[in-house]
């Protein structure tokens, strides 16, 4: 009899970066799984996001630093 295999993840995301908000709580933990399956770099935000420019802070944080970044 056949060994069962892994479930081969519908895309490709070798090499990329997501990034999770609220990674704590409903989908968040599901979602994690699901990126990282797929081969994504997961970063899980668990912060509250509730001022209005704390979406574009943590975006900002997130981001590759500069000597990193393709050209």
């Amino acid at each position: 009899m056949d060994e069962p295999t892994a479930p081969v993840p519908l895309v490709n995301l070798q090499g990329k970066r997501v990034l999770i908000t609220q990674a704590g709580e409903f989908m968040g933990p599901a979602l994690c799984d699901v990126f990282k399956e797929a081969g994504a770099d997961v970063i899980a935000d668990t912060s509250r996001l509730i001022e209005p420019v704390a979406p574009a802070q943590l975006v900002e944080l997130c981001a590759p630093c500069p000597s990193r970044r393709a050209e």
